[in-house]
């Protein structure tokens, strides 16, 4: 029957006849999760930059992490942030001058 999922093709046909039962909710929740952060996509560098504050709190618990230091540099390189990138690796090599 056209209201069953069993067959379907693919998730947009699942998710079309959980809505046409009037099953919104799992509708929703399942084309929510079968496509990717739209935001991360059209806008990649949010996703760097949320990482960027993830490490930066990380920091508050281990600030004499050489390792976090030198991921916030290579987010920041990678968002063309030079100056900074340099920065957070003078920080890393100040914590182990011998590396």
């Amino acid at each position: 029957s056209k209201d069953s999922a069993v067959g379907a093709r693919n998730i947009r046909e699942v998710v079309e006849v959980a809505a046409k039962r009037g099953d919104y909710a799992t509708a929703r929740s399942l084309w929510n999760d079968s496509m990717p952060d739209l935001e991360d996509l059209v806008y990649p560098e949010r996703k760097i930059t949320k990482r960027i504050e993830e490490l930066t709190q990380s920091l508050e618990m281990y600030p004499e992490s050489r390792e976090i230091y030198l991921a916030i540099a290579e987010l920041y390189k990678q968002l063309g942030n030079e100056e900074k990138s340099q920065e957070y690796r003078e920080r890393a090599r100040m914590l182990s001058p011998n590396d």
